[in-house]
C-alpha cells in the first residue's frame, strides 16, 4: 500500500519507478525467428510468417485490445516493482479473421485475495497448491476489490472469486524465501 501511495504522490518515487522500468524493459521484447529446415538451412518463409504473426499479436496483446505490447511490458514491470508481484492470465479469445486467438490479461496483486487461507483445500493467500506446494489454481476476484461498486470492504463484503487454473496463469513475484507463496 505504501508503494502505491508513493507512486501516486511522490515525484521521486515516480521517477525511480520510471527509470527502473526503462532500464529493465528497455525497448521491449524483440524476436527474430530462427527456424531451420531439416537440411539445416534457415526456413526464411516460415521465419517471416512467424515474425509477421508476432508483430500482429504485439500490436494489441492485451485482452481489451487497447494496450500495445511495449506499453503492456512497462505496466507489468511497474506493478511487479511496486507491489512485488503481478499475475498474468492467458486468455484464448474468439478472434476475427486475421487476429490471433490469444491475449493477455495482467492483474494487479489485489485481484488474488491475500487473506484467503483454507488449509483443507490447500489454499494459501488465494493460491491453491498441491501437496508438493505447486500452484494448481488461483482464486481471482471478478472485479477489483477497491472499485467503488465493491468498496464495502469495511463491512466485510468482497466481490466473488473464480478459480483460474495454474496453466492459464503466470505469477511473476519477488521470491525471498523457499516455499514462499506471495
Amino acid at each position: 500500500e505504501f508503494g502505491r501511495f508513493l507512486d501516486e504522490n511522490s515525484d521521486i518515487a515516480v521517477g525511480i519507478l520510471d527509470d527502473l522500468c526503462t532500464n529493465i524493459v528497455g525497448t521491449g521484447v524483440g524476436i527474430e525467428p530462427m527456424a531451420k529446415l531439416t537440411s539445416g538451412t534457415a526456413a526464411d518463409s516460415t521465419n517471416q510468417d512467424l515474425a509477421d504473426l508476432w508483430d500482429e499479436f504485439w500490436r494489441s496483446p492485451h485482452v481489451t485490445g487497447e494496450i500495445p505490447g511495449t506499453e503492456l511490458e512497462r505496466v507489468i514491470c511497474r506493478s511487479w516493482l511496486r507491489d512485488g508481484e503481478v499475475f498474468i492470465q492467458h486468455i484464448p479469445r474468439n478472434a476475427p479473421a486475421g487476429m490471433l486467438p490469444y491475449s493477455l490479461m495482467p492483474l494487479e496483486s489485489d485481484f488474488v485475495p491475500f487473506d484467503l487461507i483454507e488449509p483443507k483445500s490447500g489454499t494459501v493467500h488465494g493460491v491453491i497448491k498441491d501437496r508438493f506446494g505447486r500452484p494448481t489454481a488461483y482464486h481471482v476476484y471478478t472485479e477489483h476489490p477497491g472499485d467503488s461498486a465493491t468498496s464495502m470492504l469495511g463491512a466485510g463484503l468482497y466481490p466473488e472469486t473464480v478459480i483460474v487454473g495454474a496453466a492459464s496463469m503466470t505469477h511473476l513475484k519477488f521470491t525471498r524465501r523457499l516455499h514462499q507463496t506471495r
